[in-house]
């Protein structure tokens, strides 16, 4: 199985009309998996709940016609998704922090991207890192098959505008407009004329086409070529002024490159301009980066089955109540506990977080299976098989490891997730002073090979 053909499909199901009720069951046989498949491998490629996905996308777009146009707030409920007025005021409250009639009034705009799985996100950042630019993405962008114009203009001010007018106007002219175009653009080295007095300056502009349009049918001066991709830091920013741009672009490079774990790559720095109606109304910007270090090995081992002693807690704060009661349970128990060979372990639903049904495990395991009066506490065998393993620190939920432990197997190509048995993650120490900086854990994914008949 192709995971990421599958959410992917998945995603263009969801997105061919956002204004309907979804079936997670419907969207599910769409990607050929089950649903609580789905709910996993759906958050493991793009970070987000699919719920949420659905939520935050209708409320971009919301966004984006309230900054454009002069519509009723009840027009565009309507239009992407939502009831009623009220209904899209609480979800635009929640995820904006303002209302919609106060965020019309503003300058500052939210966006939430449509996602394409082929241009992947690649890499989370730290916690600290991530919180202080939430707008900053690192993504591996797939090469395209683009349209080239170069534009050359007198002086820097405004080229980039001007470049983009320019090849706007000539493909809308030639009839070779797509219903949803992406232009990007670059600028390129300044040049002289032959008396080395009048310098002149240029700008790349690169709009992305299908693979099967033919070479012949291609407007002049336009060219066709290949842009060749790669792992990009992406921001985002208003395009109100060069001043606004250049400011920027200094906080990628000044602020956010060097407090990462990447180095900037040998390529041009690209802009890409989101338009509406024609306008510009923001302006996206790829920084070309590598990593700087290694990251953190995940292996495949075999696991042999052991008991696995636990209790299980649902709903909201399933994983403090879950804890809480094991905590309990080990202060009131008689039997001796041989602290060599008992690891604490713990599992929950994985990509299903923002369901009531959502669930948290915590327990122990031992070398014999534990005789307990207590009827909340439950027993059964964990491991017996393959599983991708990855030891690291305990990053509180380690829901960023399992992220990306389920993209390596998903870009591997080599591994299924089995979904007969269950994920879990064990820790290391029993000295409950460590910080939890200090102690290691380490995460157990289920998988099996991937048959050739199956891929």
């Amino acid at each position: 199985m192709n995971y990421i053909a599958s959410i992917q499909k998945a995603i263009d199901y969801i997105e061919s009309d956002l204004s309907i009720q979804f079936d997670l069951h419907e969207i599910a046989h769409v990607a050929s998996m089950s649903v609580p498949h789905l709910y996993r491998v759906f958050y493991s490629l793009t970070g987000h709940p699919i719920k949420e996905y659905i939520r935050k996308r209708r409320i971009s777009l919301a966004a984006e016609h309230l900054k454009n146009s002069k519509r009723s707030i009840l027009e565009i409920a309507l239009e992407v998704g939502f009831e009623s007025h009220s209904s899209l005021s609480k979800t635009f409250k929640k995820l904006v922090r303002m209302t919609p009639g106060e965020y019309r009034k503003t300058e500052w705009f939210y966006c939430f991207e449509r996602m394409n799985l082929f241009e992947r996100v690649y890499y989370l950042e730290n916690k600290e890192l991530s919180e202080r630019f939430p707008d900053v993405k690192v993504m591996n962008i797939a090469p395209m098959k683009v349209l080239r114009y170069k534009h050359r203009a007198s002086k820097s001010e405004g080229l980039e505008r001007e470049a983009l007018q320019k090849i706007m106007k000539l493909l809308s002219e030639q009839g070779f407009m797509s219903d949803n175009p992406r232009y990007f653009g670059y600028n390129m080295d300044s040049e002289a004329t032959n008396d080395a007095v009048d310098p002149f300056f240029e700008y790349m502009i690169l709009v992305p086409i299908s693979e099967d349009v033919e070479h012949d049918s291609i407007p002049k001066p336009l060219e066709t070529t290949t842009f060749p991709g790669g792992l990009y830091a992406i921001g985002v920013t208003t395009s109100d002024s060069d001043k606004t741009v250049i400011s920027s672009w200094n906080r990628l490079l000044s602020d956010w490159l060097p407090k990462s774990v990447f180095q900037k790559r040998k390529q041009p720095y690209v802009e890409e301009f989101v338009t509406y109606n024609n306008q510009i109304v923001r302006m996206k910007q790829y920084l070309p980066i590598e990593r700087k270090i290694k990251p953190e090995m995940i292996k495949i081992m075999h696991v042999e089955p052991f008991f696995f002693t636990y209790y299980r807690a649902y709903g909201p704060e399933a994983e403090e109540r879950a804890d809480q009661y094991l905590s309990q349970w080990l202060e009131v128990e008689t039997f001796s506990i041989d602290q060599e060979y008992t690891k604490l372990y713990v599992s929950y639903q994985y990509g299903n977080e923002d369901n009531h049904d959502h669930w948290h495990e915590y327990g122990i395991s031992t070398p014999q299976k534990l005789e307990t009066t207590d009827p909340n506490m439950k027993i059964k065998t964990l491991g017996g098989g393959e599983y991708a393993c990855l030891e690291t620190k305990a990053y509180g939920s380690l829901s960023g490891v399992l992220e990306l432990m389920h993209r390596w197997i998903i870009y591997q190509g080599i591994y299924l997730f089995d979904e007969e048995r269950q994920w879990f993650a064990a820790y290391h120490t029993t000295n409950t002073l460590l910080s939890e900086e200090e102690i290691k854990v380490t995460c157990y994914i289920p998988v099996i090979v991937q048959s050739i008949e199956r891929s």
